[in-house]
């Protein structure tokens, strides 16, 4: 059997991806969005918008695996993931717009790992970074990032890049 992996510490977000989730948040208003977002060593760098299948989506968000109804920015999750690995990006999580509360619901979580899992298999072996976005915070932006750990939600720490400031390895 293999060990469960760790969850990461802290990973970086580019301004551009950022204002992406950002822009589809607001295109989404007053419903939630949601979407995928890829990584390149740590700082994720890429975000693409999923149709939210909610039934109530001014209340919840439900990943679209596979649908037909599309907003102007939404993709294909497993075309938009092949293609992101071939651009040496990995397919890394999720985002959403959060509600009010401040950590998110495991169950709302594990939705957003089992919709992600069973369209991209690769990612049963790894843990999966839910990225929130709160926009009810009297005109200030903030972005939460988290993975289930052991059952339990467990934050991770997220810091802004300026575009082209990513710092080198090694």
């Amino acid at each position: 059997m293999q060990a469960a992996l760790k969850p990461v510490t802290h990973l970086s977000i580019a301004r551009h991806a950022l204002q992406f989730i950002l822009h589809s948040a607001v295109e989404a208003s007053p419903n939630r969005c949601c979407g995928m977002i890829g990584l390149r060593n740590t700082l994720i760098c890429k975000a693409a918008a999923l149709p939210n299948n909610a039934s109530d989506s001014l209340h919840h968000c439900e990943i679209a695996v596979h649908s037909d109804v599309k907003t102007s920015q939404s993709c294909d999750l497993q075309h938009t993931a092949a293609k992101w690995k071939a651009d040496g990006i990995v397919m890394f999580g999720s985002y959403f717009t959060a509600t009010d509360e401040e950590t998110p619901k495991v169950s709302e979580l594990r939705q957003f790992e089992t919709a992600l899992k069973s369209a991209l298999p690769e990612l049963s072996s790894r843990p999966i970074t839910h990225l929130a976005l709160m926009l009810n915070t009297a005109g200030c932006l903030e972005a939460f990032a988290y993975q289930i750990h052991q059952g339990s939600v467990v934050p991770v720490t997220l810091i802004l890049e300026e575009d082209g400031q990513q710092q080198k390895n090694g």
